[in-house]
């Protein structure tokens, strides 16, 4: 039975690791719309 609570908490911590990257990879895709574009003095700021 230890060995299957073992493997039940090493399956909970994957999934919250995982969720936490699939957060991260949405987050990152996000892009700016055409109209609200940075200047490139913004940008260098």
């Amino acid at each position: 039975m230890q060995s299957a609570a073992l493997l039940e908490r090493e399956v909970s911590d994957l999934r919250a690791e995982n969720e936490k990257k699939k957060q991260k990879r949405a987050r990152s895709r996000k892009q700016i719309h055409k109209d609200e574009g940075l200047l490139v003095q913004e940008a260098s700021a």
